[in-house]
């Protein structure tokens, strides 16, 4: 990207500053806003910047709240740009607190879905951290943002169930209480401690996210989210959920899995479940191209009360590095005061 005026104008200092990005799909609920102005209390002026659009209507929600707060910002557009500032914009420019940057030269005077998407992989290249106001699942977003690891997703989850059920979305802490627990110096009860522990990997299988949200009846949960492709070359998304007081039995019984595999005491591991209140869990072999792989499925009921299969697949190979992952997972909520 040119450095020129065409390009980038404003206080170009800000980009020393951690950089997050936010971003969302166009189709998000309602209950979206209330979580944006949830994190943005946690922004520190001073030591965060905000990079966003101002095209979408939620765009244009987070970018004129960050105006108000004189949150230090950086306007990302997916056009060219423009000759003169609105006031507001121009004042911010003038006080140092808005830095504005575009991809596209002057023939490009409308954001088109090109432009969008080159806006976002701009975003994306430029970030420390980047958090998703909502992202509809194998909607351009979600196909965007694949395999990237620096990810908060505000409202994680099927855009349609989140519209149902508008209280379903992730805790979102203060940026300084993450920077503690990370330092190791915080105090912080367990109940926060789960909902700031997060791990993710890749497996041949797709990417597997652990951690803890708070399901549709507002009671925190152990997740267990894996992206695939499907065979039409679109993304699609699974997950198992466990509830806190079952972690333990869930560690329990995967160690028993792995022993299993390890004498090829195959029989025993048919009859090997887990009963949750969000649906039984069972565990079986696969096979993909030849090998095997733990297949695990969980039983759940749709919002329209039909059952419906969620199942993911772990290879052998990363059975370790998920069995550890579980472990962690379930000590954490065997501490839970």
């Amino acid at each position: 990207m040119p450095l020129d005026a065409n390009h980038i104008q404003g206080n170009r200092e800000l980009m020393k500053l951690n950089k997050i990005a936010f971003m969302c799909s166009r189709k998000a609920p309602e209950c979206v806003y209330d979580a944006i102005d949830h994190w943005m209390k946690s922004i520190i002026p001073g030591k965060d910047c905000v990079m966003c659009g101002n095209h979408s209507q939620i765009e244009r929600h987070v970018f004129q709240l960050l105006l108000s707060k004189h949150v230090p910002a950086i306007l990302v557009l997916a056009q060219a740009m423009p000759s003169v500032f609105p006031p507001v914009q121009a004042q911010a420019i003038k006080q140092g607190r808005l830095l504005v940057i575009t991809h596209c030269d002057s023939s490009v005077h409308w954001p088109t879905r090109q432009s969008a998407y080159d806006r976002n992989k701009l975003m994306i290249k430029l970030a420390n951290q980047i958090v998703v106001g909502c992202c509809d699942v194998d909607g351009n977003l979600d196909k965007q943002l694949e395999g990237i690891a620096n990810l908060r997703i505000l409202t994680d989850g099927n855009i349609e169930d989140i519209m149902k059920a508008p209280q379903a979305y992730a805790f979102e802490c203060t940026h300084s209480a993450i920077q503690q627990y990370k330092d190791g110096s915080s105090n912080l009860p367990n109940s926060n401690k789960l909902r700031l522990w997060d791990h993710r990997f890749n497996t041949p299988q797709g990417w597997l996210f652990v951690n803890f949200q708070l399901d549709c009846d507002d009671q925190l949960c152990l997740y267990i989210t894996q992206n695939y492709m499907q065979t039409d070359d679109q993304y699609a998304r699974n997950r198992i959920v466990i509830a806190l007081h079952l972690a333990t039995t869930f560690y329990s019984v995967l160690s028993d899995i792995i022993l299993m595999l390890s004498k090829k005491n195959l029989k025993s591991m048919r009859s090997t479940t887990v009963n949750t209140p969000h649906g039984k869990v069972y565990f079986d072999l696969a096979l993909n191209q030849g090998k095997p792989l733990l297949r695990i499925t969980q039983d759940c009921f749709s919002w329209s009360g039909q059952l419906t299969l969620q199942r993911i697949h772990v290879d052998i190979s990363c059975l370790p590095q998920f069995h550890h992952t579980i472990h962690e997972a379930a000590s954490l909520c065997a501490a839970k005061g």
